[in-house]
């Protein structure tokens, strides 16, 4: 009997090492090179930027609606990752490309302008703790602290939508949205509600789900 449970446990222990990826980091790897390239890309900040808060959103309802669609808790860290790293490009494919690389440039625009930069960038920077600290080993010693930081993207997501709402995808000049400018601003900002909403436990109660929610 002892030999068999060496044989079982000797197997349990080839199939971890199985599950292993060859690269432990390889999201990351792949992830700043994505920043690298899209960031360069002409026509891709604006849609980066989006990209940036539908990750954002999914990761922060993953727990909740993991009781019908458990893929986003299973994935929660790459997605998350993901909402940084393209917020980033965004970020980066902005500087160089709307404020032509001098800070200063965001002083000549209008007042509604201004306020919506500093919220983007507020937001980047709210967002980049949660990503430093998603390291398996990070998380670990920091203990009860890692989710106390990773409780900084929900502001992160209102600042976020606010940048949003307040730019658009015009950063120079006056704020003259076309219909489909409009339209993709106004479900941000839809979006952005519902996911506050759906991490209450009043909004499921309300559904009758809140027994489903873990």
């Amino acid at each position: 009997m002892k030999t068999k449970s060496k044989v079982l446990q000797q197997n349990q222990k080839a199939q971890q090492k199985l599950k292993k990826p060859l690269f432990p980091y390889g999201d990351w790897i792949a992830i700043v090179l994505g920043v690298i390239i899209l960031s360069k890309t002409d026509g891709m900040g604006h849609h980066l930027g989006h990209a940036g808060i539908f990750f954002l959103m999914l990761a922060l309802i993953a727990r909740p609606i993991s009781f019908w669609w458990n893929i986003p808790l299973k994935y929660r860290r790459t997605i998350g990752i993901f909402a940084f790293a393209a917020t980033l490009a965004h970020a980066i494919y902005a500087f160089f490309h709307v404020l032509n690389g001098n800070v200063a440039t965001i002083s000549e625009m209008i007042s509604r302008h201004q306020w919506g930069i500093w919220a983007g960038i507020i937001a980047l920077a709210t967002m980049t703790p949660a990503a430093i600290t998603s390291f398996p080993f990070l998380q670990r010693k920091l203990g009860k602290r890692w989710r106390q930081i990773h409780l900084l993207t929900v502001p992160a997501l209102a600042l976020a939508a606010l940048h949003t709402i307040l730019i658009g995808p015009h950063y120079m000049a006056e704020l003259q949205l076309e219909l489909e400018d409009s339209l993709r601003t106004y479900g941000i900002v839809i979006l952005t509600i519902l996911v506050f909403l759906m991490r209450r436990r009043m909004f499921w109660s309300i559904l009758r789900l809140r027994k489903m929610i873990k």
